[in-house]
């Protein structure tokens, strides 16, 4: 019996190694396959210059930014894709190579992971995803708006824009 166990175990790993080797040529095919393709996937993030901000109406009331966001693929091309977005603001820094100064909030992060979440964020008239965002800076009128949106792959994307209150 223990022999019956050892010659069995010894046909099933020639069987694997023998189809492992027939399948090589699809693995193969499969990752250049996937290596030709991987250019339709998101390759930057872009906050929109017509990004705004949209006073309150009332005293001691929150503004809101309205953010325009556009996944890019390699060609430069607009797209959805899956991703979750972070939002901070930072006051601005005038005459600095960053412009960026101290952060003054952060937004819960927004998760587009799912279709009818990102379906529902997604104005295709513009092929890019609107953010609103309220935030209260009543002595605020010039900051930095940072999104950074993380895809499913763990890949990270920044983009920046400066905003005139």
């Amino acid at each position: 019996m223990f022999k019956n166990a050892i010659v069995c175990g010894i046909a099933i790993v020639i069987s694997i190694i023998a189809g492992c080797e027939s399948d090589s040529g699809s693995v193969r095919s499969a990752i250049s396959d996937f290596e030709k393709y991987k250019t339709y996937h998101p390759a930057k993030v872009v906050l929109l210059p017509i990004s705004e901000v949209q006073k309150a109406d009332k005293a001691n009331k929150a503004d809101m930014i309205i953010a325009y966001v556009q996944l890019q693929d390699a060609a430069n091309v607009a797209m959805k894709g899956p991703g979750v977005f972070r939002f901070e603001l930072y006051h601005y820094q005038p005459m600095a190579a960053d412009p960026k100064g101290k952060r003054m909030y952060i937004w819960d992060d927004i998760n587009l992971m799912n279709f009818i979440d990102n379906s529902e964020q997604w104005r295709d008239y513009l092929r890019a995803y609107e953010f609103k965002l309220d935030y209260y800076c009543p002595d605020c009128e010039r900051y930095v708006l940072e999104v950074t949106c993380t895809n499913p792959w763990g890949q990270r994307y920044l983009s920046s824009v400066v905003l005139e209150r």
